[in-house]
């Protein structure tokens, strides 16, 4: 009797576990840049983001990062032509409404992640 429980528990063991091998993870998605585009990043003026150095030249960890994601994007023929924008904001408060309404495609303002 017991036996038989053996052999069945066994056979459903065996034949649920040879389902179909998992899918492969999707690939990421690509970058929503059209050809010719040019990605606007919207920046605040201080040190850790964007500030203009003292030989008149664009400087700053979100600039520098900004110019990175470009450059990389732009090592891709389909996208060798896309370039930077900035928008500098007076003030923290126009930085999420910039991305929010569409006037600019990303935020680098040396600021967290927040709720919208």
């Amino acid at each position: 009797m017991f036996k038989s429980y053996y052999i069945i528990l066994i056979f459903l063991l065996v034949f649920t576990g040879c389902d179909n091998a998992p899918l492969p993870a999707p690939a990421p998605p690509a970058p929503v840049v059209e050809k010719n585009k040019v990605i606007t990043f919207v920046t605040m003026n201080s040190p850790n983001t964007y500030y203009v150095n003292g030989d008149n030249e664009s400087a700053g960890l979100d600039y520098d990062l900004a110019k990175l994601l470009v450059k990389d994007l732009g090592d891709d023929p389909q996208y060798k032509d896309v370039q930077l924008k900035l928008i500098v904001a007076n003030h923290i408060d126009q930085v999420l409404p910039a991305v929010l309404s569409g006037k600019a495609d990303i935020a680098a303002a040396d600021i967290s992640i927040t709720e919208v």
